[in-house]
C-alpha cells in the first residue's frame, strides 16, 4: 500500500493517484536538496576578504615607493602596474588551484 502524501489515504501500489484527492503518489524526477553556494571570488571562498587584502597591499606598496622616493633612496616615477598585474595573476592562479582541489 502507498499512502498519499497530502491526505494520508491509502492506495494500492500500482496507483499513480491518490484515490481520495487525486493528487500524484510519485515525485516525478529526483529532488536535489539545495546546496549552498559560497562568496567567492577569483574562485576562493570568502574572496572578498582576499581582495581587501590584495588592495591593502597595493596601497601599502604604493605608499613605500612614494616613501623610497623622497629619502632618495630609489629615483622617481617607479610604476607601481607591474605589481599590481603580478598580484591579481597570483590571485587568478591561487584560485585555479583551489578550485581544482575542490573537485577532487
Amino acid at each position: 500500500m502507498v499512502y498519499c502524501v497530502k491526505c494520508g489515504a491509502k492506495s494500492p501500489d500500482e496507483a499513480k493517484v491518490c484515490s481520495q484527492c487525486g493528487s500524484s503518489l510519485y515525485s516525478v524526477g529526483k529532488q536535489v536538496p539545495h546546496k549552498q553556494v559560497e562568496k567567492e571570488c577569483f574562485g576562493i571562498p570568502g574572496g572578498g576578504v582576499i581582495v581587501g587584502i590584495a588592495f591593502g597591499a597595493i596601497i601599502i606598496l604604493w605608499g613605500l615607493i612614494l616613501a623610497l622616493e623622497a629619502a632618495g633612496i630609489i629615483e622617481g616615477n617607479v610604476p607601481i602596474w607591474p605589481f599590481v598585474v603580478i598580484l591579481i595573476g597570483t590571485l587568478m592562479v591561487v584560485g585555479a588551484i583551489y578550485a581544482l582541489r575542490r573537485r577532487q
